[in-house]
C-alpha cells in the first residue's frame, strides 16, 4: 500500500506474487519514481514499481 505522506491518504495498493522479503527502497530515474522491493519465491525476485504519470 502507498500513503500520502502529508495526509495519510491511501494512494494505492497492489497485491504481490509473494511475501515481501526485504526493505522497500525508492529511486528516480529520468525524473519517474520507482519503488523497488523484493519477495519471496523459489527463487525470490526483485520487483520495481513505477509512479504513474
Amino acid at each position: 500500500m502507498a500513503y500520502d505522506k502529508a495526509t495519510g491518504e491511501e494512494l494505492g495498493s497492489l497485491d504481490l506474487p509473494g511475501a515481501g522479503v526485504s526493505n522497500p527502497m525508492t529511486y528516480l530515474l529520468d525524473g519517474k519514481q520507482y519503488i523497488g522491493l523484493t519477495v519471496g519465491g523459489d527463487p525470490p525476485a526483485l520487483i520495481a514499481l513505477g509512479r504513474p504519470d
